[in-house]
């Protein structure tokens, strides 16, 4: 049971995983506007039937595909019932999914070890609004809405390859709950909504600044950062000491992956990577 009348919850995702969905309408999310979302999702086919006007003389029940009632007119305030044979029931429960379940190309992507200790350190809540700075591939964008579906996340990325994965994967996933934005972040974040969290996996050499941004939207705001150069890692270091209200932990996770040679299995290194932990203290 999903209510969109007056909220922003994940009808998408919802649709994605379970066979059966009842859905409040109102405002903006009339039954029409949501079945375009279910289209441009992949989910043109499922069976939606929509109720109006229920227990009034002019009660009207229109039953059709999603892409049928999408091209329909009802009154904003409607229900909807949405039925999805095809629903997967996997509920993404724990965050360090398979590198293997994104679509990938060589733009740079966070790993799956990486990723889980990164979004551990990081703590997303349910109702959290996060930020991931420099994108990418989408993995962490992805989790991090996965991990926060009642909350929002807005992914922040300049390159336009990058640009497209990230459409390609929230689309695979389902993350109606995640907005990309494109473009320079640090010039992009003024006008954004202030986060509960913020991930930075690149910073395009605005590091401090964004940083600035970020606590004069919520001081309060967690942040963990990612780097594989002592560069980053000193210019983090160096910029926390100027901010004594807040703690930060470094750790510096060193994984391989095991590769087969013949008849031998290798361990391959990966870059090692500083993970580093903000939080303001007293947290």
């Amino acid at each position: 049971i999903v209510s969109m009348h007056g909220r922003n919850q994940n009808l998408i995702a919802a649709v994605a995983q379970n066979s059966k969905v009842f859905s409040l309408t109102g405002g903006e999310h009339s039954p029409n506007q949501l079945c375009l979302k279910l289209c441009d999702h992949g989910m043109a086919d499922v069976k939606v039937y929509v109720g109006e006007n229920l227990s009034y003389p002019e009660e009207k029940i229109t039953y059709g595909t999603a892409s049928e009632i999408s091209k329909l007119e009802f009154p904003s305030l409607s229900v909807m019932m949405i039925l999805n044979e095809h629903a997967n029931d996997f509920k993404y429960t724990v965050h360090g999914l398979n590198d293997d379940l994104f679509i990938r190309s060589k733009v740079p992507m966070t790993k799956q070890e990486v990723r889980s200790v990164s979004i551990s350190k990081l703590m997303p809540k349910v109702t959290d609004n996060i930020y991931d700075i420099g994108a990418g591939t989408g993995s962490c964008s992805i989790e991090l809405a996965l991990q926060a579906q009642a909350g929002r996340v807005w992914a922040f990325e300049r390159n336009p390859l990058a640009l497209e994965l990230l459409e390609k994967n929230k689309a695979l996933f389902a993350v109606n709950n995640l907005d990309i934005v494109a473009g320079e972040a640090s010039e992009q974040l003024v006008d954004m909504p202030a986060p509960d969290c913020v991930f930075i996996g690149g910073s395009g050499g605005n590091l401090c600044k964004m940083l600035d941004t970020i606590y004069t939207k919520n001081s309060d705001c967690r942040v963990v950062i990612n780097a594989i150069t002592l560069e980053t890692l000193i210019e983090v270091v160096e910029y926390y000491k100027t901010r004594s209200e807040y703690d930060l932990e470094i750790v510096n996770v060193f994984a391989a992956r095991g590769k087969k040679l013949g008849a031998y299995n290798l361990m391959m290194a990966q870059n090692p990577v500083y993970i580093m932990t903000a939080l303001k203290k007293g947290e």
